[in-house]
């Protein structure tokens, strides 16, 4: 016999509820399909039965679904989360799209899509996948749905708050730190519980948008995981970047005006041909920034690489390496692009890879 699926549907239009319980139960016999009318009555349900998957409706009357959101964050978070939301423009749309754990469906719901999602988070819990909801995607969905209210964070014995006007992020503070800095912060806690609270703080102590503070925290995140991946702080086979540059001399000629590889950390190059000090620092900086102006606008973030077409008939090529970076300022009358793209950025990118010494 097979298992029952266990889901949760909270939305508090009743003749909506029973209509898609109805549908759902008709369409899989698997499906044991539970609904509540408010987040009061999601919380009994949760406490009682092994929900799989749970539908929320953001914008309920009693207990709304940003607060259960969060009560599912701290006590179940091994329930896979689907938001239903209206989200008005398009733009809102695309944001949406990046919140990372948390699926989404638009109202009025599409039973086809619902069905699909469902299949989806099923797919991941099998695989060993949590579909859960983090305290990045709540801080999200409260910037989304323009809310007004104050999240209080703990995680061990650390403890926070942040603040929110009409969506937009105002305030943070924690025992030691205020405003961007206990922002990023508390972004980096990792697990956290989070209680909400409808007490404003009027006094404003953030000057970076919520984006430009999860962006520096995943970059931060992301440093974490590459150096975790190698077990240890990473050496450098420096005699094999300089044979590397040699191969790219060779392969680029006269084109090849000078490269760098170098350290985000300090700026300091590894090796190089002409090296630039000043070019190094210059390009961790920009790097930093594009990324920040790109998130800020809602668009993707940079690639494996960019190129900066200069007035004096050069052209920059820039390529991040996780800790590092490989820069390289080419004459465009003496390069071809083509071999450029296809041949001298894969062996750079190839070449740092077997420089790394575990």
């Amino acid at each position: 016999m097979s298992k029952k699926i266990n889901l949760l549907i909270v939305d508090d239009d009743k003749t909506f509820l029973l209509g898609l319980k109805d549908v759902l139960v008709s369409y899989n016999k698997e499906y044991s399909v539970h609904i509540a009318f408010s987040g009061q009555e999601a919380t009994d349900i949760l406490n009682m039965n092994s929900i799989d998957i749970i539908i929320i409706d953001i914008k309920m009357q009693v207990m709304d679904g940003f607060a259960l959101l969060i009560f599912v964050s701290n006590k179940f978070n091994n329930v896979s989360v689907i938001v239903t939301t209206e989200f008005g423009t398009e733009q809102i749309e695309k944001r949406i799209r990046h919140i990372g754990l948390c699926k989404y469906l638009e109202k009025p719901l599409n039973l086809n899509v619902l069905i699909t999602l469902i299949k989806n988070c099923l797919d991941e819990k099998n695989a060993g996948f949590i579909s859960g909801i983090d305290l990045t995607s709540i801080l999200q969905l409260i910037e989304i749905e323009h809310q007004t209210c104050t999240l209080i964070i703990t995680s061990d014995k650390k403890k926070g708050k942040m603040s929110f006007n009409n969506g937009i992020l105002i305030n943070a503070e924690t025992d030691a730190l205020k405003g961007d800095t206990a922002a990023y912060d508390i972004v980096l806690w990792g697990k956290t519980e989070i209680v909400i609270s409808n007490k404003h703080i009027n006094k404003k102590n953030i000057t970076k948008t919520l984006n430009q503070i999860l962006i520096n925290a995943q970059s931060e995140i992301d440093k974490y995981v590459y150096i975790s991946k190698n077990k240890k702080e990473k050496n450098m086979n420096v005699e094999r970047l300089n044979e590397a540059i040699g191969g790219l001399k060779k392969d680029l000629g006269a084109g090849l005006l000078a490269v760098d590889f170098f350290s985000i950390a300090d700026g300091q190059s590894l090796a190089g041909f002409n090296t630039q000090p000043k070019a190094c620092a210059l390009f961790t900086q920009l790097t930093t920034d594009l990324n920040q102006t790109l998130g800020g606008a809602g668009f993707p973030l940079i690639g494996k690489y960019y190129i900066l077409d200069l007035t004096d008939k050069s052209m920059v090529i820039v390529i991040p390496l996780g800790d590092y970076m490989c820069g390289m300022l080419l004459d465009k009358d003496n390069t071809k692009l083509g071999l450029v793209l296809n041949i001298g950025i894969p062996k750079a990118i190839d070449v740092f890879e077997e420089a790394i010494v575990s």
